[in-house]
């Protein structure tokens, strides 16, 4: 494996755990009719879709 791709998992992790330690510190109080949802879009053949997309949607009407 080439050494850009070992970093990569690495690199992905650290993101991911520092994404996850911002959020955490932000804590948000949600109603009981607040509703998450996750949103996932199928890859497509543009280069900026190659992998497709994923969001986490959280709605609140309160």
């Amino acid at each position: 494996m080439r050494p850009k791709l070992k970093l990569f998992p690495h690199a992905l992790l650290l993101s991911f755990l520092l994404t996850l330690s911002a959020g955490a510190q932000t804590g948000m109080t949600l109603s009981e009719n607040a509703r998450v949802s996750l949103l996932t879009i199928y890859p497509g053949n543009e280069l900026y879709s190659t992998f497709g997309h994923s969001a986490i949607r959280i709605v609140d009407p309160a």
